[in-house]
């Protein structure tokens, strides 16, 4: 990106880049609130300045796939990050080392050797989706701290994940577990995140053999589900109790092995 275009367009709102090899200091761009990087295959680093754009609030980072480092963001504003198909990233930290307070949307995929997330220190984030993450093992610490107001988690397409820690979430409406070979048991992850819980999804998750063991006192919880979807878990043997009645939509197509008890 030119000097040129650094001195003349200081009050520029949006900025997509693509196919730009070098990225220079960005920081007298501090009107910028919209900013994407695709495609640019050269680029190993980003210059310091872009975590300190204080007016940014999208920021979206693609296909840039000898980008090893991103630094630490110091973005008050900020409510919406992507990143995707970034080959070279192995870790987030310390990009998310700090808190951002604005947060409301997360999406990090197909990042294959992306192996460390940090604990996430988000007090806004409503939407979390974690796909295509092949060397990722855990998600502790990443989700060990309380996520307040998120409604909406999907991770799919894990193939290395082996453990969820147990999840606190209170305003959780909506959990997607997909394609998640590694996987053989979600307890205890589900036990304290079910009270506002409208939709469960578990699709494919070819190794599961235990959704959860839920204590029946607690299974109460589970009031609120509308939509079960437990699809193509071959050994899913066990289910919490529940009341079929009171869901709008229960799908176990594919699950050969299930046995499951209905409340009462």
């Amino acid at each position: 990106m030119s000097l040129f275009f650094l001195q003349n367009f200081k009050n520029i709102r949006t900025l997509h880049l693509e196919h730009c090899d070098s990225l220079r200091s960005i920081s007298s761009l501090q009107n910028l609130q919209d900013f994407s990087c695709s495609d640019c295959h050269a680029l190993i680093t980003f210059d310091d300045s872009i975590g300190m754009l204080g007016n940014l609030k999208i920021l979206k980072v693609s296909s840039c796939h000898d980008l090893k480092y991103i630094p630490l963001l110091k973005l008050a504003s900020l409510e919406e990050l992507t990143l995707s198909d970034l080959d070279s990233i192995e870790s987030l930290s310390p990009m998310l080392d700090e808190s951002l307070d604005k947060l409301k949307f997360l999406e990090v995929s197909f990042c294959k050797h992306l192996m460390y997330i940090p604990l996430l220190k988000l007090a806004s984030l409503e939407e979390l989706t974690l796909s295509y993450l092949d060397s990722i093992q855990s998600l502790s610490p990443m989700l060990d701290e309380s996520l307040d107001k998120l409604k909406f988690l999907e991770v799919s397409h894990c193939e290395h994940l082996k453990y969820i820690p147990l999840l606190k979430l209170a305003s959780l409406e909506q959990l997607t577990l997909s394609h998640l070979s590694s996987i053989e048991v979600l307890s205890p992850m589900l036990v304290e995140s079910l009270d506002n819980h409208k939709i469960l999804e578990v699709i494919h998750c070819k190794h599961l053999v235990y959704l959860v063991y839920i204590p029946p006192m607690v299974s109460q919880s589970m009031a609120k589900l509308k939509i079960l979807r437990l699809k193509g878990c071959k050994k899913l043997r066990n289910i919490p109790a529940i009341d079929v009645a009171s869901l709008d939509e229960f799908d176990h197509s594919g699950c050969e092995s299930l046995e499951f008890s209905t409340s009462d």
